[in-house]
């Protein structure tokens, strides 16, 4: 699903388009410097920029938060949402946590606190999200309670992304499956096709030069 874009986003991603042109122009278009734009991608298009002092800048994207929302509203039973980033998770948690009761996990989270919290959302019928890294869950652990996985954006690890969709199922798994994937652009649609086909992430970032921001 295409979330809109908002101006702020845009004007992140026409400095972003300006990088890689110079890079370009100084051949230094390597595996390093593309993941990092990636990453800037994927940040501009969460609503949380990382500065150069390693904090998180919120980036207005109501669109997308919106079409999340109105996810979570249509969808009945327990929902597992994916968000790529720490921030990110913090900002969709405030944002969404007042009308639909979330069970929030990250990457700093121990093993027994992660077991401890995916318990308590399992066997609680008023915690209908999961919020979640893909990371603390990606491998062997039943989340078949949900029949729903929504990817609030990609994250740039095939491995995470292959397990992850693979939590919802289970044996005990009755019900159709869903993956939603929201996307704000062209490229990010490229990164899940290519996580969900098993191929490398390479030269994906390189088509933000053709990519129209109007």
């Amino acid at each position: 699903l295409q979330a809109p874009l908002s101006s702020a986003q845009k004007e992140l991603m026409a400095e972003l388009k300006k990088e890689l042109s110079i890079m370009v122009g100084n051949g230094e278009v390597n595996a390093v410097n593309q993941a990092a734009l990636r990453s800037k991608l994927i940040q501009i298009s969460c609503g949380a920029v990382y500065g150069m002092d390693h904090k998180a800048y919120i980036v207005q994207a109501p669109g997308r938060l919106l079409m999340l929302k109105e996810l979570l509203a249509a969808i009945p039973g327990k929902i597992i949402v994916f968000a790529p980033l720490t921030s990110v998770l913090g900002l969709l948690y405030r944002e969404i946590g007042c009308t639909h009761p979330c069970t929030l996990m990250d990457n700093s989270s121990t093993k027994k606190t992660r077991l401890k919290l995916l318990h308590d959302w399992q066997t609680d019928l008023d915690k209908r999200v999961l919020l979640s890294h893909p990371g603390p869950v990606a491998r062997g652990i039943d989340l078949s309670m949900a029949n729903t996985i929504i990817w609030y954006a990609p994250i740039d690890r095939t491995e995470y992304f292959m397990q992850a969709n693979e939590r919802i199922n289970g044996i005990n798994q009755t019900r159709p499956r869903y993956i939603i994937r929201m996307s704000g652009c062209s490229i990010e649609r490229d990164i899940y096709e290519r996580l969900e086909s098993n191929q490398a992430l390479q030269g994906v970032i390189l088509k933000l030069k053709e990519m129209k921001l109007d």
